[in-house]
């Protein structure tokens, strides 16, 4: 009777299972954690274009330079803010009006948007991996005003 038990093939499947379950998890939650950082990623890029974008077509018409850049600093940084969503409260958000990369004669708007990632993580880190998780998630966009 011993002999027959060995060669008893119920147990394999669930053998093999028990053995490809873990990787086939950890390949999932990898999918799903890389999707939700590129996601993360797409909101800051987003955000920060359009609050650059909005000090555009904000309509200043008088007042100082320093009237009008901080005029352009406030609209983008409301505009970038509402934008962000779910992730307003944790983000960074760093308007700033300049003069543009290669153009010393125009004025440009300059939106950056940072997202503390490690400290507010969209999707907790899986435990004994060490997987590294960015600390940050920035976002730069740059317009011209004039």
């Amino acid at each position: 009777m011993r002999v027959g038990l060995r060669r008893d093939p119920r147990g394999a499947a669930a053998l093999e299972f028990a053995l490809v379950a873990p990787i086939l998890l950890l390949l999932i939650y990898g999918a799903i954690s890389f999707g939700l950082v590129l996601s993360v990623k797409h909101v800051m890029t987003e955000s920060a274009s359009e609050g650059a974008r909005a000090a555009i077509g904000a309509q200043i018409v008088s007042g100082t330079d320093a009237d009008q850049n901080a005029a352009y600093v406030r609209v983008a940084k409301a505009r970038a803010t509402a934008s962000l969503g779910i992730y307003s409260a944790n983000a960074v958000i760093t308007p700033a009006v300049g003069v543009c990369d290669g153009a010393a004669q125009n004025t440009c708007v300059t939106v950056t948007v940072t997202y503390p990632y490690r400290a507010h993580p969209i999707i907790p880190n899986a435990p004994g991996l060490g997987l590294v998780i960015p600390s940050s998630i920035n976002s730069v966009f740059q317009v011209q005003v004039s």
